[in-house]
């Protein structure tokens, strides 16, 4: 089977990628190639006895008007869908932003987020889950519900006559308050290590910065001194000079 290539799924005319709007891939019963709408509108508007396929110049699309009649690409049509589809599968999941993966969740705003948005994007203070764990936690809550409402309906001559309604509810709302606390305690546990993970980041930052006012002060210090010293030293050698005005050293007189 042939490999397509990046020209098959573009115009022989225009070179634009097919897509499922302005530019469907239209065959040419004439020849068999395929343009996309949009040319074969413009080449009919120009010519009403057809136009010359861009391929082999086999005139095409005399006793048509309209781009609609030419018909659709349908294997063509099949590619790009399948195309749309396995980006769009690629592209779930992961942030638009950041471009890592949607592994957390903000309980907070109900929104999924990758760790560079929990941590840099304002959701520093808000509760984060992992989304497996916020999964896990919905799929236990449902099951635990579905066992109860079970239970209801299979031992319901059971409940009328051996408890009551108001009885069989308390029930209810105790094993959602244990899981309500359980999932409590979960967020309380990941906030804890993003925090924790946030101390670090910081505390990195500090020492970098502390480190580097420290040689900002050495280089001051460095200046004011090599500056004191060329003052003093300067003057000294000045000081040391002859001047053009004195008089030179006179012999020894006898």
């Amino acid at each position: 089977m042939k490999m397509l290539s990046f020209n098959d799924l573009t115009c022989a005319r225009c070179h634009e990628i097919f897509n499922m709007t302005s530019r469907i891939p239209r065959l040419l019963t004439e020849c068999g190639h395929t343009l996309c709408t949009s040319c074969i509108s413009l080449l009919l508007s120009q010519s009403d006895s057809g136009f010359p396929c861009s391929e082999d110049g086999i005139i095409c699309g005399a006793d048509k008007k309209e781009a609609a009649e030419f018909p659709k690409n349908l294997s063509l049509i099949g590619i790009l869908e399948n195309e749309a589809a396995r980006r769009k599968k690629q592209n779930e999941g992961m942030c638009s932003i950041h471009k890592k993966r949607l592994e957390l969740m903000c309980m907070d705003c109900k929104v999924r987020l990758c760790s560079k948005c929990a941590i840099f994007d304002g959701h520093r203070s808000h509760q984060l889950r992992s989304e497996d764990d916020v999964h896990s936690e919905a799929m236990i809550r449902k099951n635990l519900l579905q066992d109860m409402l079970r239970r209801i309906i299979v031992n319901g001559d059971w409940i009328s006559h051996k408890e009551s309604t108001k009885s069989a509810y308390e029930r209810y709302e105790t094993k959602e308050k244990e899981m309500r606390s359980l999932v409590e305690e979960r967020f309380a546990e990941y906030f804890e290590i993003l925090s924790s993970k946030k101390a670090r980041v910081l505390k990195i930052i500090d020492d970098i910065s502390l480190s580097i006012k420290e040689k900002f002060k050495m280089i001051e210090a460095l200046s004011r001194c090599t500056e004191e010293w060329r003052t003093e030293y300067g003057l000294c050698l000045f000081e040391l000079e002859p001047t053009s005005n004195s008089a030179p050293p006179t012999g020894r007189t006898s």
